[in-house]
């Protein structure tokens, strides 16, 4: 991919041992990492703090941290992220950027820190929801991660990046990071999943939360880290909408992350 004009790559980490998920703990991104590093190229990790896929539908604790309360966790999301960044550095790969979770859109470590989007007409997730104590609990697993991972970087450069998977959703993006502001998580990327097919966005609606980012998020860059497009040319359902002339030109690309 390096030699086709790629250079930046992102790495999915997984808390082990892994489960229903590719074997991807620390010990196995180190030489892959190092390569990209070799390269001269830009590296992203992606830490699900989960030993599965995390996304907007599952945030699963991992067993080596099951039972643990809030307290509990917020330790293992800086010792996790402390860990992973100085191997990365102590071996000469240091990243660039780490995203502290994985489309937390609805929170992580569910259901102690599960949030939900108001107004949606749904149930809370949970008896005895409390969207204030879920947030603040949130915030506080972010702040863990952030803490770890700086304090391993010490002098050396490291960007934080928060993703959600709402690419086009203006509304949603707000709600998410004007939370993360109000708690004073610091970061420096706001990223993003964008896939039509999944009714994420239009490119007009994606261009238009960038804008809305940009007002109202002052000196926070915005980071598409995952997206793919189908030449099936449909938005929703099986198919996704396809940039104009993409057909033409030879296909529109795959999956990205």
């Amino acid at each position: 991919m390096h030699n086709h004009g790629w250079n930046a790559f992102r790495v999915r980490i997984f808390v082990p041992p892994v489960r229903n998920a590719p074997n991807n703990p620390m010990e196995n991104a180190v030489p892959l990492c190092k390569r990209i590093k070799t390269l001269g190229d830009k590296l992203l990790l992606c830490v699900h703090f989960s030993d599965t896929w995390a996304d907007p539908g599952k945030q699963f604790i991992p067993v080596a941290w099951e039972g643990e309360d809030i307290n509990g966790l917020e330790k293992e999301w800086e010792k996790h992220a402390y860990e992973i960044v100085k191997t990365l550095k102590d071996a000469g790969a240091m990243p660039d950027m780490i995203q502290i979770g994985n489309e937390i859109t609805n929170g992580a470590a569910w259901p102690i820190a599960r949030v939900q989007f108001p107004g949606t007409g749904q149930a809370p997730p949970f008896p005895g929801y409390d969207d204030a104590k879920q947030w603040d609990n949130l915030t506080r697993l972010l702040k863990a991660g952030v803490k770890g991972a700086k304090a391993a970087a010490g002098k050396s450069p490291l960007k934080i990046a928060i993703h959600i998977d709402q690419g086009g959703h203006w509304d949603k993006t707000k709600w998410f990071f004007d939370h993360v502001e109000a708690a004073k998580v610091p970061y420096d990327i706001i990223a993003q999943s964008c896939y039509p097919q999944y009714g994420h966005a239009t490119p007009e609606e994606l261009l238009d939360n960038m804008v809305q980012c940009s007002r109202r998020y002052k000196n926070k860059e915005f980071m598409v880290v995952e997206t793919g497009y189908s030449a099936g040319g449909a938005r929703g359902g099986g198919g996704r909408a396809v940039p104009p002339g993409a057909a033409a030109a030879g296909g529109a690309p795959g999956p990205i992350g």
